[in-house]
């Protein structure tokens, strides 16, 4: 079909009008351009802003006359560059004026990982000054890598110090040393192969292999605990070399019921999360006119008219009233959550989200913003740290910054699918490398390009570098008739610009799977494609070559074999990825929730009158708890005994801690594992016994999968709902969903006296009830029913309240 195309443009560059036009075109985009960029500046002088660039120039242009610079001169001690290698050529022309003037500077970088081209940071920078100052005595290499095993640092330190080499990388500047605390059981390589020529095919083995090694007794080193644990979703990320790819994997992945956080799909870019942070921000800087402006802008309000009122307080919106009432909220007695969930409320966001189609979806993730707040309060209190509503502000911006919003969903147990661009900066104990066979585009000599036209000058940092724009003129979908015509092979493709293109594109790659590569603590899964076609050296991976061409990374054929870099040998684990897309029998209840994350007991202090009340605070009066009756009891085999003598307040919470991960852990053997170590942290270990517990979760799994069979379950899900004027929230140990009912079930530690269970509940019937109100509130066409599980009695009691709400 391309043909006629291509023979047509193979007689272009013999066409005189062509050419004509051609150059007519570059001509009248740069005057376009040009006048563009006039426009655009006089509009920001107008409405009085300016952007990230307009900074940066006017910083230079500051820092370049000799009387400003003067002034400065001793009021720099010290000067402090960090991510260097991510530095564009006018910001390396400020950093270097403002080091004329300080006592002392710091550049750290690393060339190696730089890889987004972000605001036009330019690889090329780092190397050049890194090569004018190799040797000196002010430079210094950091060669101690705290992050992964000595295994993977050697085996890293082995591979890229040979493919930097065409990078001008020397290899003292790639070899490090792990001086990571780690004591890992995994496998440090491992090569898992795909011989499917369909990728819808590849995709879903690939997702049954993840499922495969979750349910598997991979050993992950905790460093939050220093102790080694099972394996779980959050333990693992995903890369691939598209977001589309990311998806796809994503899908398959859910269709597991595996949860997934996906690659651009980060929560705190969601307009929602931006408005809840901004109304917070509000809260706490009543001068802040950017959070004004974006809470403004999010409930449907003009930009350029904000900005051209000067953000005056006028009345732009009916928001403007809790806008006032944000401003004016004493933010010095409440915790961080408290004041979070109060300027939700004030600001109206969850009501205005209630009125679209995507409603549910955006509300869940207004409660992951809750949920980051609520484990934000808990690190400082564990680490000892103050904690308070602006370091909670902090902690989001440093969250935004990187990209990196995964964690609030699902309690941040979850893998992770994105690409190697996105994994920057990030760590995982196990990263799978994928779309290594991938063939990569061909080098792009068209478009917007920056070329030094000279030798670059570290010291002249914005000098000879020049504009270069080819426009393609063959229409979309072109790549495959780019490579093919003959014109653009010999006019453009062997000019000395589109020599310098190819250069950096090939680095590019080898610097992408530096960074994926050096991504994980403990271990590195290579998934092969042995059925990819087309030359290796064009593939994702045949970026890391030696100098003579040859790909460096040999891969294994079978089992037992080593995985080869040259002639040097590293032992790897090798699979075949069978695609049983038939899969295992589903279990009779469905985990929704598999948050097993351990939290340290801790002691109590002081604090304020909670925005919301508690289910278990609610009360009820003796008249209302007439209306309760006892229903249908059902026998829990094991029942539990310990001593009445245990602080009943600890007790109850380690039990909690344990039965909401009864169902992270059907393995009798892993169940007892982690029952071992959480008995062993909270100091239970020889007041409660440890089989016995065990027995329980197990019997307590099998009188639901028996009395509710096919029901979704949650455990600890959190529950919140405003019933007339008041606001409860809680958690609910137990939530069960069938198609037409939903089983609220509560634990209790407590002794049970006798067989009269309605004595024995009245003083929970009153938590009970709020649960009740709660789902029937937002669930008003389900039956709800209330439930205690007596865990020293061995009862599953129901509690039936006559009066329906």
């Amino acid at each position: 079909i391309y043909t006629p195309i291509i023979a047509c443009a193979d007689k272009l560059s013999a066409c005189s009008e062509f050419r004509a036009e051609y150059e007519e075109l570059i001509e009248l985009s740069f005057k376009i351009a040009e006048k563009a960029l006039v426009d655009y500046q006089e509009l920001k002088k107008n409405l009085g802003v300016m952007d990230f660039g307009d900074q940066e120039r006017m910083a230079l242009e500051i820092l370049s006359e000799d009387a400003h610079l003067k002034r400065l001169e001793g009021e720099v001690d010290l000067f402090l560059v960090d991510e260097f290698q991510d530095s564009n050529p006018i910001q390396l022309a400020i950093f270097l004026k403002i080091a004329e003037i300080a006592k002392k500077s710091i550049w750290v970088g690393d060339p190696k990982q730089s890889i987004f081209g972000f605001q036009g940071a330019d690889p090329e920078l780092m190397l050049s000054v890194l090569s004018a100052i190799q040797g000196s005595t002010s430079a210094k290499i950091l060669d101690a890598n705290y992050r992964s095993t000595k295994e993977l640092v050697d085996f890293n330190s082995e591979l890229f110090s040979h493919a930097f080499r065409k990078d001008r990388i020397d290899e003292q500047n790639v070899r490090l040393e792990s001086k990571a605390a780690l004591n890992t059981l995994s496998t440090p390589l491992t090569v898992w192969s795909q011989t499917d020529k369909n990728a819808q095919n590849r995709m879903a083995g690939l997702a049954r292999e993840v499922q495969n090694l979750l349910n598997s007794d991979t050993q992950i080193f905790d460093k939050a605990t220093n102790a080694h644990r099972v394996i779980r979703p959050a333990d693992i990320a995903i890369l691939m070399r598209t977001n589309a790819s990311a998806q796809s994997l994503a899908k398959e992945l859910e269709a597991l019921d595996v949860k997934v956080s996906v690659a651009d799909d980060d929560i705190m870019l969601h307009p929602e999360i931006c408005a809840c942070i901004a109304a917070l921000r509000l809260a706490v800087y009543p001068d802040d006119t950017l959070a004004q402006a974006e809470l403004m802008i999010f409930f449907g309000a003009d930009p350029l008219k904000i900005v051209s009122d000067s953000l005056q307080k006028e009345k732009v919106l009916p928001l403007f009233d809790a806008i006032e009432s944000l401003k004016n909220l004493d933010v010095t007695d409440r915790t961080p959550y408290e004041m979070l969930a109060k300027v939700i409320s004030i600001s109206g966001i969850e009501d205005y989200l209630a009125k679209f189609s995507s409603s549910k979806e955006q509300l869940q993730n207004v409660n992951s913003l809750l949920f980051l707040c609520k484990r934000y309060e808990e690190q400082t209190a564990n680490a000892q740290q103050p904690c308070s509503v602006v370091g909670f502000l902090s902690e989001l911006e440093s969250l935004i910054k990187r990209k990196d919003g995964r964690d609030a969903r699902d309690g941040g147990d979850v893998v992770t699918v994105t690409t190697y661009h996105r994994s920057k900066g990030l760590e995982w104990p196990v990263v799978i490398l994928c779309d290594l066979e991938k063939q990569n585009r061909p080098a792009d000599q068209f478009g917007v390009r920056i070329v030094n036209q000279k030798e670059f000058n570290p010291a002249d940092p914005l000098k000879d570098r020049a504009l270069l724009y080819l426009p393609w003129v063959f229409g979309e979908n072109n790549y495959g008739i780019r490579s093919k015509v003959d014109w653009v092979n010999r006019k453009i493709s062997l000019s000395s610009e589109s020599s310098q293109i190819k250069q950096q594109d090939q680095a590019e790659l080898r610097r992408l799977l530096y960074v994926g590569m050096t991504r994980a603590r403990e271990q590195i899964i290579f998934v092969r494609n042995l059925s990819a076609r087309g030359d290796i050296k064009n593939q994702f991976l045949g970026a890391l070559s030696d100098e003579s061409g040859e790909v460096l990374l040999q891969f294994p054929s079978s089992e037992g074999e080593p995985l080869k870099i040259g002639s040097k040998e590293f032992q790897c684990a090798y699979r075949e990825v069978e695609l049983d897309l038939e899969g295992a029998d589903s279990p009779a209840v469905q985990v929704v929730n598999k948050d097993v994350l351990w939290p340290q007991p801790m002691a109590s202090d002081f604090s304020p009158a909670p925005f919301a009340i508690s289910p278990s605070a609610a009360t009820l009066d003796a008249e209302q708890i007439k209306h309760w009756s006892v229903g249908e009891i059902v026998d829990v085999p094991v029942k539990l005994c310990f001593s009445s003598e245990l602080d009943p307040q600890k007790v109850g919470d380690l039990l909690h801690v344990f039965y909401a991960s009864m169902f992270s852990f059907l393995d009798p053997q892993e169940l007892h594992k982690n029952a071992t170590l959480l008995l062993r942290d909270w100091k239970f270990s020889e007041e409660i016994d440890t089989d016995e517990l065990c027995a329980s979760a197990s019997s307590i799994r099998e009188v639901l999968q028996t009395r509710w069979a096919n029901s979704k379950i949650g455990t600890e899900v959190h529950a919140k709902a405003i019933l007339g004027e008041t606001r409860y929230e809680g958690e609910i140990d137990l939530l069960l969903e069938t198609d037409d009912e939903l089983v609220v079930i509560d634990h209790k530690s407590g002794i049970c006296k006798g067989d009269d269970f309605l004595e024995n509940g009245k003083q929970y019937i009153s938590q009970l009830d709020s649960y009740r109100k709660m789902l029937a509130a937002i669930y008003p066409d389900k039956r709800i029913s209330t439930w205690i599980n007596w865990l020293r009695a061995g009862k599953m009691v129901e509690y039936v309240c006559e009066v329906k709400h």
